[in-house]
């Protein structure tokens, strides 16, 4: 008799507040799990190299003495939506406006500098200072969304780490020749960001216009990829590199147009 009360308060609890607690919290679990499961993936596959041709960009042209100027002077979009989100956020001129928000578009002017110096000499040591300010401007806006989705101090929280963690996979890479964490950095926000505006209500109105700059993005990396063919195709006047800048400062200006427009809505946050 003795031996069976002990035990009832201990599987209570468990029947009690386990069950429920996974049950009230299966969305974070399983937004965790989409976020983990690529990591684990890459780091069971072997070291993923840098291709040397990489830096064989189609449009070699000079202008003005700059070398590779098209691929060089088309970040100059990044500067410019940068440097307004930048501004219009300092205004109150945006909705709900961070400190993440602010890493987002700190990131995204960097990366018309950093671009602009790699492009101009490309090589793996430029190349390092064209992903170290990608990384700012994709944890910046993975924790930005965090924030305003699951809870609003989570990402300001893990902003911090996040960025550490993001310079350090440009490091690992440069130092080791693997990209495995590198493109997790990269490409694990972008897995994760349809599946949490899928579980987690917004509290702000034009969240689509997240998943337009998503598009414009892998519609960016189309063109990356087929950099030569789009070179011959519109013969010889600009390469597909260049228009991948375009499209990818494309959906950075759709996140801004975003936060001019939103309003908060009244929506109670998944539990």
């Amino acid at each position: 008799m003795s031996h069976r009360f002990l035990r009832a308060p201990f599987s209570l609890s468990l029947d009690g507040m386990h069950a429920p607690a996974l049950k009230r919290h299966w969305r974070h679990y399983l937004l965790f799990l989409v976020a983990a499961a690529p990591l684990l993936i890459l780091l069971c596959l072997p070291p993923i190299h840098q291709d040397a041709r990489y830096h064989e960009f189609a449009d070699r042209r000079r202008f003005l003495g700059i070398l590779n100027f098209a691929d060089v002077v088309s970040n100059a979009p990044f500067l410019i939506v940068g440097v307004a989100g930048i501004m219009l956020g300092a205004f109150g001129r945006l909705t709900g406006y961070s400190i993440c928000w602010f890493t987002f578009f700190l990131g995204v002017s960097l990366v018309s500098v950093g671009s602009g110096y790699y492009h101009w000499h490309p090589n793996n040591d430029s190349l390092v200072w064209d992903r170290l300010p990608m990384t700012v401007a994709f944890i910046g806006l993975f924790m930005a969304i965090v924030s305003e989705s699951v809870h609003p101090k989570l990402g300001t929280i893990l902003l911090l780490p996040g960025l550490i963690l993001g310079a350090g996979s440009v490091i690992y890479w440069h130092c080791y020749n693997d990209l495995r964490l590198y493109a997790w950095v990269q490409y694990g926000p972008l897995l994760v960001l349809p599946v949490l505006l899928a579980l987690f209500p917004s509290q702000y109105s034009h969240s689509y216009m997240l998943l337009i700059a998503l598009a414009c993005y892998l519609l960016a990396k189309l063109f990356e990829v087929s950099d030569r063919e789009v070179f011959a195709v519109l013969h010889g006047r600009v390469g597909g590199h260049a228009i991948k800048h375009l499209w990818a400062a494309a959906g950075c200006l759709c996140i801004l147009q975003m936060l001019r427009k939103r309003q908060f809505l009244n929506v109670k946050r998944a539990a």
